[in-house]
């Protein structure tokens, strides 16, 4: 929508989050098309820009909400951490008569 801020998701080691990208100049929908055309008016001077990476893909709510779980919080029964390795057996020494 216009007037919306942009910032940085944080989903980089290189840029942190919430750094101000732009805001939001507009936004239109072109005819028979699944993609928006979104116009940013950029917070910096454009020859400031030295890095720029943009995501094409829409975030999938279940897929950030299954990351932002910790592990084993979905399968309950795993009450203790699985073992790693099968239990030693030791022989006896073979004693002939």
């Amino acid at each position: 929508e216009a007037g919306h801020q942009v910032v940085t998701s944080g989903h980089s080691d290189i840029f942190p989050p919430g750094r101000r990208i732009g805001t939001v100049d507009s936004v239109a929908a072109p005819a028979g098309r699944s993609e928006l055309q979104i116009y940013l008016r950029p917070a910096v001077p454009l020859y400031e820009i030295s890095h720029a990476v943009v995501i094409l893909c829409t975030p999938d709510p279940e897929r950030e909400s299954l990351e932002e779980e910790p592990i084993g919080a979905a399968s309950p029964h795993l009450s203790s951490p699985p073992r790693t390795s099968a239990p030693v057996r030791t022989a006896s020494p073979l004693v002939s008569g």
